[in-house]
């Protein structure tokens, strides 16, 4: 919570999980997708204005992890994790009842990617529907720190953007 001081974030702990957690950023949009079909979960997550655009590249749908910003994830430590869209045009993103599909990734010991959070899927086709994220606006989404037996690289991949072919666009990386 941004509420809280700094000093009570820090002394939060970090998540001690043995799974992959399930994927947790949510948003909403004021801007209406005509192709849902409606009946979708939805969230109070509302883009807002970019206020420091230095942090995201011009013309690009950007995905920034700040660990340096601290949050409080439920009852444990987190960092902000931002997606804001400098295109210049609306972006459309695949969303499950206003979840993103933003997935954390870590290098195992042998130096390859592999994803530690996952992405439900819905039996329900009313679930399915896109997220609009209008140019010159971005999300916040709050992000666990995890403790975990060794230190590593750590990054976010969003998939399910409109016109990507399933490519990811992929956060800076981080150690976690």
């Amino acid at each position: 919570d941004k509420s809280k001081p700094a000093k009570d974030l820090k002394a939060l702990k970090p998540a001690e999980v043995k799974f992959k957690v399930r994927a947790y950023c949510y948003g909403a949009s004021k801007i209406k997708d005509e192709k849902a079909l409606g009946g979708f979960g939805g969230s109070k997550n509302f883009a807002t204005k970019i206020t420091k655009p230095d942090r995201f590249k011009k013309g690009e749908l950007s995905l920034v992890a700040v660990p340096s910003e601290l949050r409080a994830f439920a009852k444990v430590r987190g960092f902000a994790l931002y997606l804001a869209n400098r295109t210049g045009e609306t972006v459309a993103i695949s969303a499950s009842d206003s979840r993103l599909s933003i997935l954390r990734e870590a290098r195992d010991k042998d130096g390859k990617w592999k994803p530690i959070e996952y992405a439900p899927s819905s039996w329900c086709g009313n679930s399915y529907h896109r997220l609009l994220l209008a140019d010159g606006l971005r999300w916040e989404f709050k992000a666990p720190e995890y403790a975990g037996p060794f230190e590593t690289e750590m990054r976010f991949a969003l998939t399910g953007v409109a016109g990507r072919k399933d490519k990811p666009i992929y956060s800076n990386v981080f150690k976690g």
